[in-house]
């Protein structure tokens, strides 16, 4: 087997060079050319399209999905999908300010292809340990910048999973408890949020006020499906 060792100092792989590491050739080497990872870098990418359709799915569909329905069976499920760097960062974008306008406007006309994509050491191992894959190369192995950053705090750090319906509405209803316990009224969003966010401000928290307000906003959709 090739030494693999130089590639722990990657923190992100190309899908060509996350399906030969998959193999145990190292990507850049001289004999790559001999073997075909072909079949490798067809699962990976059917594993990225199955995030690209549940994020489509989140970013077009899921804001006027019924809160009781089911998920629709083509979605892949969460474990088996394989999120890119960038599509990472646009959800939590997403995810944080509600701009889904931005959001759906990325993934139409944005480069998302598999080929154009890098995959986090992170995201690549959770979607092998959740798959009951096998690699030759050590994904879970953190590379000297990544592990540094977490020195000595005993952490492990977890890919992140997108919210539920139910999760997500689930929070709202506790923030409109919370804020009918505080005497806010989250219906005026823009007084209420600034109140939210001044509060914040005085236990050294920043969270801007737009962002504060669209989740207001989302409260009487969440708590008609909580009502009985």
């Amino acid at each position: 087997m090739a030494d693999l060792s130089h590639w722990d100092l990657a923190e992100t792989f190309t899908g060509r060079e996350a399906a030969y590491l998959l193999m145990g050739v190292d990507p850049s080497g001289p004999d790559a050319d001999k073997f075909s990872a072909r079949h490798l870098q067809e699962r990976l990418e059917t594993a990225y399209q199955g995030a690209i359709g549940r994020a489509a799915f989140e970013g077009y569909i899921e804001p006027c999905f019924s809160y009781d329905a089911p998920e629709p069976e083509h979605l892949m499920p969460e474990a088996a999908v394989l999120r890119s760097v960038a599509l990472w960062a646009n959800l939590e974008r997403f995810r944080e300010h509600g701009d889904t306008a931005s959001f759906t406007g990325w993934l139409e006309y944005r480069d998302v292809s598999f080929h154009g994509q890098r995959f986090s050491r992170h995201e690549l191992s959770r979607w092998l340990r959740e798959n009951g894959l096998k690699s030759a190369y050590r994904f879970d192995l953190g590379s000297p910048a990544h592990a540094s950053s977490h020195e000595g705090n005993g952490a492990t750090p977890q890919a992140e999973k997108p919210l539920s319906n139910r999760e997500r509405d689930t929070l709202l209803t506790i923030i409109a408890v919370l804020c009918k316990d505080a005497g806010y009224d989250f219906t005026k969003h823009a007084k209420t949020a600034g109140t939210i966010q001044s509060t914040a401000a005085t236990m050294g928290v920043s969270i801007g006020e737009t962002t504060i307000e669209n989740h207001l906003k989302k409260i009487p959709d969440a708590l008609a499906g909580r009502m009985k």
